[in-house]
């Protein structure tokens, strides 16, 4: 995950991870050895509302805003999905599911954030298309959460970038990643993570109790999931039982795993 800088507490007071007190000018400073900005978000908060890009201005006026946030550095984005949308770290939405002990992966879909925006999250009308598991390429074309939009889009409004057949970099690590979190965070069994790309590798940006399983069939279609499909079974009650790690029978482990 990118490093946690400090937190503001919603007296605003800061203190480390660990709750030591900061300074202002110690979290400034934080702030000044990462270029001079940083990536702030509430929280208690949902849906990217109220995240922002922090500077020691920014940080004064924050901790006078009533609010807590978690303070990070801002990650690095890989030139491939910058050339997409070059303004928020656009990130990977990928789930693990815990069957028979094993992790495999049900779907994922890539979101990409507008011009002159922070998050990349679906709500607020950004961009979702279609990954193919196996090899990490787009399949387009976009969509926008319902709600907001039935069209599709071929290509990013704001960039003319198009979607489909671009690679996701460093596809198998990601996955990887993702299954070896799973395992740390057992019993639970189904978790979504939100992934970027930088240039070194993929980096966890958070895992999701409730993943948005509605984009995901959005994206690859109603049950066409690897979770769809079990979820079927199991209401069809062809599903064996399940013990707080098992599940049905056929589970393929993601890479890594």
């Amino acid at each position: 995950m990118p490093r946690t800088l400090f937190l503001i507490e919603t007296n605003g007071d800061l203190t480390d991870l660990y709750g030591a007190p900061l300074s202002e000018e110690a979290a400034g400073a934080l702030i000044d050895d990462r270029g001079g900005r940083a990536f702030a978000k509430p929280r208690t908060g949902a849906h990217g509302e109220g995240a922002l890009f922090m500077d020691r201005a920014e940080l004064a006026v924050r901790r006078r805003a009533n609010t807590a946030y978690i303070v990070q550095a801002v990650a690095r984005q890989h030139p491939e999905m910058a050339a997409v949308n070059p303004d928020t770290l656009n990130t990977v939405r990928i789930d693990t599911l815990l069957l028979d002990g094993a992790v495999t992966n049900s779907g994922a879909f890539a979101r990409f954030g507008r011009k002159g925006e922070v998050t990349d999250n679906a709500y607020g009308g950004r961009f979702i298309v279609a990954v193919d598991l196996e090899t990490g390429v787009l399949r387009g074309p976009a969509r926008q959460k319902l709600g907001f939009s039935t069209r599709v889009f071929p290509a990013h409004a704001d960039t003319g970038v198009p979607f489909d057949g671009r690679q996701v970099p460093y596809w198998d690590d990601l996955r990887a990643c993702v299954a070896n979190a799973a395992q740390v965070f057992r019993p639970l069994r189904s978790i979504g993570w939100d992934v970027g790309i930088t240039p070194d590798g993929p980096v966890i940006i958070e895992g999701n109790a409730n993943w948005e399983v509605a984009i995901n069939q959005m994206t690859h279609g109603v049950g066409a999931s690897r979770l769809g499909r079990e979820a079927v079974r199991h209401w069809a009650g062809g599903s064996p039982d399940r013990d707080a790690e098992g599940g049905a029978a056929g589970a393929t482990p993601a890479p890594g795993a």
